[in-house]
């Protein structure tokens, strides 16, 4: 297992990986663990393959769990050619399936969203995320 944690600005969360990349396996598993309030999946980055070979082409599934269960958060996806551009509010126990384009998550305020992450493909198991160009500038507040 592997731990990723990111705090920057209104952007903290912690990333468990459960399954690792190296580990020979199908995909790579991990956890989110969004705080109230703030984002993950962020900067907002892709890994559809558009870019080969600096991005891999996996899909990815989500499924949601809130704290308290009564809780939601904000799912939004979209592509910069804006065939899709999509804001879906998640709640504990839904599911969204990733097969392109940009897909960062919020956390209502008073609420812990957690996602646990599955993402396979046929270029293998690689973290390598795409960012949005738009927003790579949110880098330089670290």
């Amino acid at each position: 297992m592997q731990l990723y944690v990111q705090l920057m600005g209104n952007a903290k969360f912690m990333i468990l990986l459960l399954i690792m990349p190296m580990v020979e396996s199908s995909g790579i598993l991990g956890e989110t663990f969004n705080l109230p309030g703030e984002w993950s999946s962020y900067q907002p980055h892709k890994h559809d393959g558009e870019h080969y070979p600096e991005e891999p082409n996996l899909e990815e599934i989500y499924h949601y769990q809130a704290k308290p269960k009564q809780g939601f958060g904000v799912q939004l996806h979209y592509t910069k050619d804006g065939s899709f551009d999509d804001a879906y509010i998640i709640r504990n126990g839904d599911s969204f399936a990733i097969d392109k384009g940009y897909h960062p998550v919020n956390a209502a305020g008073g609420y812990q969203i957690y996602y646990l992450w599955f993402m396979a493909g046929e270029e293998g198991r690689t973290l390598k995320p795409y960012d949005d160009p738009d927003h790579k500038w949110v880098h330089s507040l670290n």
